[in-house]
């Protein structure tokens, strides 16, 4: 092989040893930065057409009790604002003394439905004392959000609520990922068994299961505009449901290569889902990303409801900050919350990496 020869490669030999490094730096994409000044940001929901973005704040090992936040894109260099329990009564409206959200308030999936002009419904999952979902009444007519509990729904007992989401004729419908008494549920998870499914509640029928379709992790949940399709997180199992509640479509899934937590809808009608890649044991036995080793790492994705297809949006996840359980799109941002993490990570120009 003479030198002119070697030469002449060289361009080629550098430019594949680029390519190569280009594929395991793009393998982890970094946020543009952190919003800090939350506590264990495991959902995040910005209240339809305003500024105002809450944020349920899960507890942790050195927390007991939870709380609601909320941060206004207006005023992006202040501190969030608790709101509940918030700092003094009267945000807390008529609170009775004996709801179990006084003892131990532990929110997790979040969502609403709005009421009247900047005017909004809130509806929160709590693991108090008892399995509840805490209803407030979210008043924007002034310039400051005014929160007021309104109303506790208690859960079945075999019911450990996870995501939540209500229709327009006010149907709540709650993902159970598994029951309570179930001590082998981590176990279930790994072999993807079934150990919950999604429940609705109306005012008049009180609490009833949907279809019968059992689940493994029944997670994150979202309903169509027009109040017709589900869509159901099945996290053991990696997949994303589509379920219809007036059969006009076929139950079908995606299969996902993450474990499937939140769905949000974006402004262009599209989901974001956020899940994590790992184990379900090492996440469900982890109270910090120190102790989730091998379990930092997670995916958000697109969906398109259309097509029911998903495109990779973002790999993350390092010591630093991991476990993504929730995404939404802020602006040109996606801010990705975390039970096991004290912030919230914004990404910015981020790329459609693959179609699945």
């Amino acid at each position: 092989m003479t030198k002119r020869f070697i030469a002449s490669l060289l361009p080629v030999i550098t430019l594949l040893l680029i390519a190569g490094s280009w594929q395991k730096l793009m393998a982890q994409d970094q946020p543009e930065r952190f919003l800090t000044g939350v506590q264990n940001p495991e959902d995040l929901l910005q209240l339809p057409g305003t500024h105002w973005i809450i944020v349920s704040c899960y507890s942790s090992s050195t927390t007991k009790s939870g709380k609601l936040m909320a941060i206004d894109l207006d005023k992006q260099g202040t501190a969030p604002l608790e709101v509940f329990p918030g700092p003094t009564p009267l945000k807390n409206g008529n609170l009775p003394d004996n709801n179990p959200i006084n003892k131990l308030f532990r929110p997790h999936g979040i969502n609403c439905l709005q009421t009247g002009i900047n005017q909004y419904r809130l509806f929160v999952i709590s693991h108090g004392s008892e399995e509840t979902i805490e209803i407030f009444d979210v008043d924007l007519r002034s310039e400051d959000l005014q929160i007021t509990w309104s109303k506790s729904i208690g859960l079945p007992t075999t019911v450990w609520a996870n995501g939540i989401v209500v229709s327009p004729d006010e149907t709540v419908f709650v993902t159970s990922m598994y029951d309570p008494a179930d001590k082998k549920f981590i176990d279930e998870f790994e072999k993807g068994k079934p150990t919950g499914q999604v429940w609705k509640w109306t005012s008049g029928q009180g609490w009833q299961t949907l279809n019968g379709k059992l689940l493994s992790g029944a997670n994150g949940i979202e309903i169509s505009r027009d109040g017709q399709i589900l869509y159901v997180s099945e996290w053991a199992t990696r997949r994303l449901w589509r379920f219809s509640l007036n059969r006009a479509i076929v139950d079908s899934y995606i299969q996902l290569d993450f474990l499937t937590d939140n769905l949000r809808w974006t402004e262009k009608g599209n989901l974001l889902l956020a899940g994590q890649k790992a184990s379900p044991a090492i996440l469900f036995k982890a109270h910090s990303l120190q102790q989730a080793v091998g379990g930092n790492q997670f995916s958000v994705a697109e969906i398109n409801p259309v097509t029911f297809t998903a495109n990779s949006l973002i790999d993350g996840g390092d010591r630093d900050f991991g476990w993504g359980t929730v995404a939404i799109a802020v602006g040109a941002e996606i801010w990705v919350g975390s039970s096991l993490t004290s912030r919230i990570a914004c990404y910015k120009s981020f790329k459609t990496k693959s179609t699945r």
